[in-house]
């Protein structure tokens, strides 16, 4: 493997090998520990741990936390309807089910026994699928 251009990496050896990096995964999020604040368990389960295991680390991220880095929501983000068919469920619905000009719309397909793709004379034979 080539070496990083321009540089040195934190990855990557002299020799332009790979560094094995051992990541540490907290038992109640789940998450690496560097990221346990961003956990919805962090205040009652990841800070005790972190509190216990590693105070060095939860130091620095309660200073993070400090600076104001704001918690993504546990509720989803409203999403906007699509155009068109979202605006009117009435038409969205008859959009799913009809057929589309062209397809089926001229007699294509089959009727039910006893009635013709038309719709008219009961007495015509049915169409063959």
């Amino acid at each position: 493997m080539a070496g990083v251009a321009g540089g040195s990496s934190p990855f990557v050896n002299e020799d332009g090998t790979l560094k094995v990096v051992n990541t540490e995964y907290c038992p109640h999020c789940g998450l690496p520990s560097e990221f346990c604040g961003f956990a919805p368990e962090y205040e009652t389960l990841c800070k005790p741990h972190l509190a216990e295991t590693n105070p060095e680390l939860l130091a620095e991220i309660e200073d993070e936390r400090a600076k104001g880095f704001k918690l993504v929501s546990k509720k989803a983000p409203k999403v906007a309807a699509a155009p068109a068919e979202a605006a009117d469920p009435a038409a969205g619905a008859e959009s799913a089910t009809a057929p589309a000009s062209g397809e089926g719309a001229g007699g294509d397909e089959a009727a039910p026994a006893g009635a013709s793709a038309e719709g008219g004379d009961p007495s015509a034979p049915p169409l063959s699928p």
